[in-house]
């Protein structure tokens, strides 16, 4: 009986590995076309964004949905149509992270967010044209929490 348990339980962990297609890839890596998400078990609710073709290429990204200026975050229905995206319920919008040289704090690239239509297993990285978005936003807080 351990060993059914065992197999089903590999199973589920596999099927939750899914791999995003990014057509065009990223800004910087358009020879990379195919990425999963891991989550970063010590540090919920951060993941790692990982290239499926180039080990040495991944990110640490944060689910929009967290961060205040999420509202701002409006993505051109042109955008929506190429990912084959009919409604928000299969649809999940990433930030990237990174350190700010100068302050040596986390930063989030909510200017450049990460599409997935996560029925279909299509990404893309859009450049948004709002002014109140940043390249630098700080990450002073996760759902009310402050971040130090």
């Amino acid at each position: 009986m351990e060993d059914i348990a065992i197999k089903k339980e590999q199973i589920t962990r596999k099927s939750k590995t899914m791999i995003y297609t990014f057509k065009y890839g990223l800004p910087g890596f358009e020879n990379l076309n195919e990425y999963k998400l891991e989550d970063l078990e010590d540090y919920p609710p951060f993941k790692l964004f990982k290239s499926c073709e180039d080990d040495n290429i991944s990110m640490i990204v944060i689910d929009g949905e967290l961060l205040e200026i999420f509202p701002e975050i409006q993505i051109p229905k042109k955008e929506l149509i190429k990912l084959e995206i009919i409604d928000s319920i299969n649809t999940k919008i990433y930030i990237i992270l990174r350190i700010d040289e100068d302050t040596k704090e986390f930063v989030a690239n909510t200017k450049a967010p990460l599409i997935l239509n996560t029925d279909k297993g299509l990404g893309n990285q859009i450049i948004l044209e709002s002014k109140i978005l940043s390249v630098k936003h700080p990450m002073k807080n996760i759902w009310g929490i402050k971040v130090d």
